[in-house]
C-alpha cells in the first residue's frame, strides 16, 4: 500500500518526457517499459538523463512488462563508461491510471525510481514517480518536475 505523500521530486527534461509518452504511444495497446538513467557525478540522483526503451517481454504485454535482461546489461555497460547509472525503470498502463499497482510494488528494487505512464489510444495520459527506500517499507510517490 503507498503512502500517497511526495517527500522527494524526480526531474526530467522535456524532450525525455516526450520520448516516454511517445514510446508508451506506440507501445499501445501493450505496456512500454524502459531504463532510466542519470549521471554518477551528481548528487542529485533524482534526475533522469538517459532513457532507454526496452522491448516488453511478457507473455501478457497488454497488463505485465519485463525488461529483456540483455537490454539491460548492454545499457549499463554502455552508459557506465559515459559516467551514467541506472537510477530507475519505466512501464505504461493502457487505458489506466498511472497508478503504483501491488505487483509493481512487490517488484520494485529499493532506492530505484519507478515511472509509470498513462495511455490510451489517444497517447500519454499522465506521468507519475514512486520510490520504495528499502525493501521493508511502502513506496512513497515523488513530484515529477519537467525541467
Amino acid at each position: 500500500m503507498t503512502s500517497g505523500r511526495r517527500s522527494e521530486a524526480v526531474a526530467i527534461n522535456t524532450d525525455l518526457y516526450w520520448q516516454l509518452g511517445e514510446h508508451a504511444r506506440l507501445s499501445y495497446p501493450n505496456e512500454c517499459c524502459g531504463i532510466l538513467f542519470g549521471s554518477v557525478e551528481r548528487s542529485d540522483k533524482n534526475r533522469v538523463a538517459v532513457v532507454i526503451p526496452g522491448d516488453n517481454l511478457r507473455e501478457e504485454p497488454g497488463s505485465h512488462y519485463g525488461i529483456d535482461p540483455m537490454t539491460l546489461y548492454r545499457a549499463e555497460k554502455t552508459w557506465a563508461g559515459r559516467g551514467y547509472e541506472v537510477i530507475g525503470f519505466y512501464h505504461s498502463h493502457p487505458d489506466c491510471e498511472a497508478v503504483l499497482s501491488e505487483e509493481d510494488e512487490l517488484k520494485m528494487v529499493p532506492e530505484q525510481i519507478y515511472l509509470i505512464l498513462s495511455v490510451d489510444k489517444t497517447g500519454c495520459r499522465g506521468l507519475r514517480a514512486w520510490r520504495k527506500k528499502d525493501i521493508e517499507t511502502d513506496a512513497e510517490e515523488l513530484e515529477v518536475k519537467r525541467a
